[in-house]
């Protein structure tokens, strides 16, 4: 839902950061607890150790006039209650569902989570865990961030805090951030084909080149239709190309453009670079 490169521009407050990291290690501890405890017992000390404790929500029982986060609050449309409700400027922005760590399809409980969500006029945001896995939607199922909480490090905690704490829910910089990155994929997305239609003709005239060089009297008997087989197998390379780089950033290949790379440069290696694309292209079965 979020790129990285959007959050890692958003600055935290690395005393407050780490203090509550120190306070979210603790709740770490407890797994074995948390994997046995039933629901209702821990609906409170869930809300405690992860929203007040690491990510400085106040309950209601802590400080009832500063109080942000609420268990049990009636729906504006019934008389049903979700598990917990954020609270800015006493309206309700987002609803919290909890169930217990046997709940392992979090995706069943979608549905009893988004009812509560559409019975708040103003709910933007809707938060369910079986108080192992957390999950983070902006007002639809259809994408949400999903965070392994016993498998958090400093580095994943940072981003589960930039995007729900309280002071971020509070200045409403989820959806800040979801702008953002549609605009930063967009952007990225236009650079991308922009780049890729330069080299593409870039590679097209270099095979010209080739093929002037290696027949110097056939070149300009090269047909319009034997122009656009070269543009054609132009853009063939490069779809491979980058599915090589896909491939690796998912890493679904057991090597990496480094690898072409340094085989490219070795000593060596006497092949071209082409000869060593070929290879790879035959690996990757494309």
């Amino acid at each position: 839902m979020f790129k990285n490169a959007v959050l890692d521009r958003f600055q935290q407050n690395s005393e407050i950061l780490e203090s509550r990291f120190q306070k979210f290690q603790e709740f770490q501890k407890k797994r074995k607890f948390v994997e046995k405890v039933k629901e209702e017992k821990y609906q409170d000390g869930f809300l405690r150790d992860i929203f007040e404790n690491s990510l400085g929500y106040i309950l209601e029982d802590s400080n009832p006039e500063n109080a942000n986060i609420f268990r049990e609050e009636k729906n504006e449309t019934d008389r049903k209650k979700a598990d917990g409700v954020i609270k800015v400027s006493n309206s309700v922005i987002g609803i919290v569902e909890l169930k217990d760590f046997k709940t392992k399809n979090l995706s069943l409980v979608e549905d009893q989570a988004f009812n509560y969500h559409n019975s708040h006029s103003n709910s933007k945001y809707i938060i369910i865990s079986n108080f192992s896995e957390l999950r983070f939607y902006i007002d639809k199922k259809t994408e949400f961030e999903s965070f392994k909480l016993f498998e958090m490090n400093f580095e994943e905690f940072k981003r589960f805090h930039a995007i729900l704490s309280f002071e971020s829910i509070s200045e409403n910089l989820p959806m800040k951030f979801r702008e953002e990155t549609t605009n930063f994929e967009r952007e990225i997305s236009e650079k991308f084909y922009k780049d890729f239609s330069e080299v593409r003709l870039e590679l097209y005239e270099e095979i010209l080149k080739q093929v002037q060089h290696q027949s110097p009297e056939q070149t300009e008997f090269i047909s319009v239709s034997g122009k656009l087989e070269v543009l054609n197998l132009s853009q063939k390379i490069l779809d491979r190309i980058v599915f090589i780089f896909f491939g690796e950033s998912r890493g679904l290949l057991k090597f990496s453009k480094n690898y072409i790379l340094e085989n490219w440069k070795s000593d060596l290696h006497e092949s071209s670079l082409w000869e060593i694309l070929k290879i790879i292209f035959r690996k990757v079965d494309v």
